[in-house]
């Protein structure tokens, strides 16, 4: 490989990182404004269908498995290393797979510490009455598994 080559990996790596950053940074600040500002339970409406309400998910998503916190951050961490195999595997295939692995993974990173933190994840945006409340960390983790699958369908960077 030569030296642009393995500068452009560098970068694409570094992207990566920066996704990771960026998704936890966010989430761990609105988590703790709406932990800090919003009541437990308490429900404010931003636009119709789209309120802000402070709930704790106790479970993994859609609040499966409540009751758990100490298995489901082991579970977590588990999925965070084999994440991190892949990403190493499949890194190479596309910008989007990094790019969306970073942001996966800065969310789980989120979402973990908020299990070891506070014994359940801080979840604060309701989109309906029939969808459970979700956080920026759910966000980066949907959005990046789908930027990921993407990334690896397409054609390969290398």
């Amino acid at each position: 490989m030569s030296d642009r080559g393995a500068r452009a990996g560098w970068v694409r790596w570094g992207v990566a990182g920066l996704m990771m950053v960026v998704v936890l940074v966010v989430d761990q600040v609105v988590k703790s404004l709406v932990r800090e500002h919003i009541t437990f339970d308490e429900t404010i409406s931003i636009v119709p269908g789209v309120d802000i309400v402070h709930t704790i998910n106790r479970g993994i998503a859609f609040s499966l498995f409540p009751g758990h916190p100490r298995i489901v951050a082991t579970v977590t961490a588990v999925a965070l290393c084999l994440i991190a195999v892949a990403l190493v595997r499949f890194g190479r295939r596309s910008t989007a797979v990094l790019i969306g692995g970073g942001m996966l993974v800065g969310g789980a990173i989120g979402n973990l510490i908020d299990r070891l933190r506070h014994d359940g994840v801080t979840d604060f945006i309701a989109v309906t009455s029939h969808w459970p409340p979700f956080n920026v960390a759910d966000i980066g983790i949907v959005c990046g598994a789908i930027l990921a699958a993407i990334g690896l369908m397409g054609e390969r960077a290398d």
